[in-house]
C-alpha cells in the first residue's frame, strides 16, 4: 500500500558503447505491471540520479529493478546505488557499501542478492 506521495529515488550509472537498457515497474498483487521509469543506452561516465513518483494504491505493490545487457558484451556496466523510498508507508534506504543496512539484507554468498527484511 502506498500514498500518493511515495517516490523512489536510487543512483545509477550507465557506461558503454553497447550498454543495454534499465527499467522500474510497479508490480501488483495481480501482477499487473506498469513501467514508470526507463533509461536506454549510454548516459554518461557520471552517476545520476533517479526519481520516480510510485502513485498511490490500495494494493500491495512490488517495484521491479530490470537491466538488460546490450549487443556488445565489452565494457559495459549497468550499477546501482543508495536506494531509497520516501514518505511511503515503508520507507527505506539502501547503501550499497554496508552488508545489511534498514529493511535489507545482503548475502553473505555475493555482492548482488539483497533481500527485503519483513
Amino acid at each position: 500500500h502506498i500514498g500518493h506521495r511515495c517516490v523512489f529515488e536510487f543512483a545509477y550509472f550507465m557506461n558503454g558503447a553497447g550498454v543495454g537498457s534499465l527499467e522500474v515497474a510497479l508490480v501488483t498483487t495481480t501482477q499487473d505491471r506498469t513501467r514508470l521509469w526507463y533509461a536506454r543506452g549510454q548516459q554518461s561516465f557520471l552517476w545520476r540520479t533517479a526519481r520516480v513518483q510510485l502513485g498511490a494504491t490500495s494494493q500491495q505493490v512490488r517495484v521491479d529493478i530490470i537491466a538488460t545487457a546490450g549487443a556488445s558484451s565489452g565494457g559495459n556496466v549497468i550499477a546501482l546505488d543508495d536506494l531509497r523510498f520516501e514518505s511511503c508507508s515503508h520507507p527505506g534506504y539502501v547503501d550499497f557499501e554496508q552488508r545489511g543496512f534498514g529493511l535489507f539484507h545482503q548475502s553473505l554468498k555475493d555482492d548482488f542478492n539483497w533481500t527485503r527484511i519483513t
